[in-house]
């Protein structure tokens, strides 16, 4: 067991700060403990409701541990002193194994030739800048360093007296079973298998600026366990690792209360909640849904969840800056990629939950990736006289969304995306897979707690093309015999208003003559992209070795390539007008590309790709993709629908049906 605490002078910060508030008192040393708490998820969200402060809530937290309501999965201390860094790791030291020799003669074996440290473990490090605010300008005030808008400090909740550090804490376990692998070679004429046993990890991380006042607590971060998606059994209440930071001082006294009012030292703290709801219910509440208001909308999924008539598929936030802050709660899974059916080399991809993001002011950017299941295992046969010789790969489910939005004073909440599970993603195991039938609804929160100063924006630092857009496509499936009435509509060079016939086909789906395939939703702030998509990356064989010595049957594979199936929508906003060459009428100019395929890949078989390699030498046949695009430069009218058009469904069993595509733009008040 390894127990460190290092505090090391940062060679960066050439001289010690003398201000820690207006006074010009030093910076005092500091003591730095994080725990790491689990707590039911159900609980800790009941008690956000209040909108407590952080010290309030961790008070909370601690009453939970006494009881034996919540466990303390980590504890971690250390000191700082300013302009140094500081780090504190308790754990210890696996070889893991990163580089083999192959060895295909008889039975196919990998020996260990290269190995490296990985700390299982937690670990804490950061740094105590010296510089804890700039100096006065005219009026303006001091002002954060960690602003990329210069905040005044005034303006930050308990700013004068808190101090910042830079916060980075990882923890790293082992799964507890290896991942088998099947080592195959074709060329022996005597067909042998071997067997590899690879490591995975369960990692968690956080890496942010916080902001906190000595002598009180800080919820840093929160979120749920690495292990949750490798539980065969889910459990019945979801649990959360929240991440509380403890900062002492001895050497100053914190402020009087009367000097401090009733502003709390934590900074402003940014969630994310993910709800899977039936399809006809989240149309239904998103039919309902008050523009420019999603407060209402979230409280009510929480209900839902409570009730068990919607489930909360995400759930975690930190505290977080204009510096980019990264939260992730993930499984490390290694797999082949050079050689793969006796791996040469390995790669690396994390599956569970990833969030980055940076807040400057009240404007959140951020991308986050929700992996909805575990990965799925494709299996290739190699040897038709032989069918224990096989190669395997995983196929991962990705969630993904990419935007901009701005939290408007009195409006903290925000609906950053939506996204129906295509059928194309349906799995043959009715109990793995994503959930056929269901859309997610993914909200960000800006939390302060009851009695905070709202985080200002500064008048001089509005740009007239920063207003907030809802962008929405929508993908029906209508009969064929109504081709005529969705034709001929143009789509690039002009606005046109399709909003009736998009109301036209969302009556046929209430009265069941239609239906929604693909229903993707984002949002974004100003003249950004933004990227929405739910979907699976389909490994396929590119390359591959024949075996000439062995009778005809035989092959294998030497490279593989990856390609997304499932729906997905990238749209860049490339102005904001509010008069144009049409008039006094405002257009929103976007450059779409909307993707979407109604079948699963169909991967060609060993027979098939050996009749092909007749003719084909050192190539394999495609996999055969049922992708349906809809790519335009559009000019949309705020608020109305613009019709993409008609593709005729690929599916063979759906030739009396068409599918339609809509987009549209609405501005938030």
């Amino acid at each position: 067991m390894i127990r460190l605490a290092i505090t090391v002078a940062g060679a960066f910060l050439s001289t010690l700060a003398t201000v820690a508030s207006g006074t010009g008192a030093e910076l005092p040393p500091l003591k730095i403990r994080q725990m790491i708490i689990r707590v039911p998820e159900e609980k800790f969200l009941q008690a956000l409701e209040a909108r407590p402060t952080d010290d309030a809530l961790s008070k909370q937290l601690y009453t939970w541990l006494d009881s034996g309501a919540a466990k303390l999965v980590r504890d971690n201390s250390t000191t700082a002193t300013p302009g140094t860094r500081f780090e504190t790791k308790e754990g210890t030291v696996y070889k893991w194994v990163t580089e083999n020799d192959q060895d295909w003669e008889g039975i196919p074996k990998l020996m260990p030739t290269s190995w490296e440290d990985v700390f299982l473990g937690t670990t804490l490090e950061g740094e105590y800048p010296a510089g804890q605010w700039e100096g006065l300008e005219g009026d303006f005030g001091p002002t954060d360093p960690f602003s990329g808008k210069r905040m005044k400090l005034d303006d930050i909740p308990g700013g004068k007296y808190a101090v910042s550090l830079l916060w980075r804490t990882e923890t790293r376990s082992r799964l507890a079973t290896k991942v088998p692998w099947p080592l195959v070679w074709p060329e022996n004429k005597t067909p042998a298998v071997g067997l590899y046993e690879q490591d995975d990890f369960l990692a968690q991380t956080l890496i942010t600026s916080v902001r906190v006042l000595p002598g009180r607590d800080a919820i840093v971060g929160f979120i749920r366990p690495a292990s949750d998606m490798e539980r065969e059994s889910k459990p019945s209440q979801p649990e959360l690792d929240v991440m509380v930071a403890q900062v002492r001082s001895n050497a100053a006294a914190s402020p009087s209360p009367s000097s401090r009012g009733k502003e709390s030292p934590a900074p402003p703290r940014v969630q994310f909640f993910g709800f899977g709801v039936a399809n006809p219910e989240a149309l239904a509440l998103l039919a309902a849904r008050e523009s420019g208001n999603d407060t209402a909308l979230l409280s009510k999924l929480h209900a839902m969840a409570r009730e068990k008539k919607a489930i909360r598929r995400l759930a975690c936030g930190s505290a977080v800056s204009s510096s980019r802050t990264t939260l992730t709660s993930v499984r490390e899974h290694h797999f082949p990629t050079e050689m793969p059916t006796i791996p040469s080399a390995w790669d690396t991809r994390p599956v569970g939950v990833s969030l980055e993001m940076e807040l400057i002011n009240r404007a959140l950017t951020f991308s986050l990736r929700l992996d909805p299941a575990r990965f799925r295992w494709a299996q290739w046969d190699c040897a038709l006289d032989a069918p224990e010789l096989i190669m395997r790969q995983p196929q991962f489910y990705q969630q993904q969304v990419d935007a901009t939005c701005e939290f408007r004073e009195g409006q903290n909440v925000v609906l950053v995306g939506t996204m129906t599970t295509p059928e194309c993603l349906k799995s043959a195991d009715a109990n793995a897979g994503p959930v056929i039938g269901e859309t997610l609804l993914l909200f960000a929160e800006l939390y302060q707690p009851e009695g905070t100063p709202p985080l200002k924006v500064l008048p001089q630092e509005q740009d007239p093309q920063d207003k907030q857009l809802d962008l929405e496509a929508v993908v029906f499936e209508l009969p064929a015999s109504e081709r005529a009435a969705w034709e001929g509509q143009k789509t690039e060079g002009v606005p046109t208003d399709d909003e009736s016939r998009f109301q036209k086909a969302l009556a046929k789906v209430q009265d069941g003559t239609a239906s929604i395939v693909c229903h993707l939703s984002s949002v974004t702030n100003g003249r950004r992209s933004a990227l929405v998509q739910n979907i699976e990356q389909v490994t396929f064989v590119t390359e591959y070795n024949p075996v000439d010595h062995n009778p005809y049957g035989r092959y294998r594979p030497t490279a593989l390539e990856a390609s997304s199936v499932g729906s997905s929508w990238n749209v860049d906003v490339l102005s904001i007008l509010a008069e144009s060459e049409f008039g006094s009428t405002p257009v929103i100019r976007v450059a779409s590309a909307l993707h979407h395929d109604t079948q699963p890949a169909v991967l060609p078989t060993l027979k098939e790709s050996l009749e092909y390699t007749r003719t084909h030498q050192y190539d394999l046949p495609k996999p055969t993709f049922t992708a349906e695009e809809w790519t335009h430069n559009l000019i949309l009218l705020p608020g109305k629908a613009q019709c993409l058009g008609i593709r005729q469904t690929p599916d063979a069993m759906k030739k009396d049906r068409i599918h339609v595509a809509f987009v549209r733009a609405r501005v938030r008040p």
